[in-house]
């Protein structure tokens, strides 16, 4: 179910969330869709302030901007890159349930861009089937494989699926 790792992200303190197993009595919690808004807040900041820097041509910042979460993006991260070996499995649902919830095509690429490209070049192989089967099923799911970027190790049919992904949508 899509909900798992949503629901298991909305009861935890930033600092235990990959630690916890997520029970099934947190799944479909208001938290945990305050949790992803926040997520889609923070795409919002970023791009705000990315916007203004790169127009003025000043250094990005270091730290984070006012306003900013990070909570939900820093466990995806933690999850897809550094966790835990069922790290990217635990993601896989809350990737799905930010697509579905992504508000315009901006947050589709910057999910695309970050979660779903990590899950891709870390894990691709193992995800490959499931890729495949979402990206057919779903637009928004191929509008978010666009801004992949492969690694060279990632399989011919996930490479092919973002090239095609990004040559436009026929289905």
């Amino acid at each position: 179910p899509r909900d798992d790792v949503t629901g298991c992200i909305a009861r935890l303190a930033p600092c235990t969330l990959s630690s916890v197993t997520c029970p099934a009595s947190w799944i479909r919690t208001r938290t945990s869709t305050k949790l992803i808004d926040a997520y889609f807040a923070d795409q919002k900041i970023i791009a705000i302030s990315t916007e203004r820097l790169r127009r003025e041509h000043v250094p990005l910042p270091k730290g984070p901007k006012p306003g900013y979460d990070g909570r939900l993006s820093g466990w995806l991260t933690e999850m897809l890159n550094y966790g835990p070996p069922d790290g990217p499995e635990r993601a896989w649902p809350l990737i799905l349930r930010l697509i579905d919830r992504g508000p315009d095509v901006n947050a589709l690429g910057w999910v695309g861009a970050g979660e779903v490209e990590d899950l891709v070049n870390r894990s691709g192989a193992a995800f490959a089937d499931r890729i495949i089967d979402e990206a057919a099923k779903s637009r928004r799911f191929r509008a978010a494989l666009r801004h992949v970027w492969p690694n060279e190790d990632v399989p011919n049919s996930l490479q092919t699926l973002i090239r095609d992904s990004r040559a436009g949508d026929t289905k």
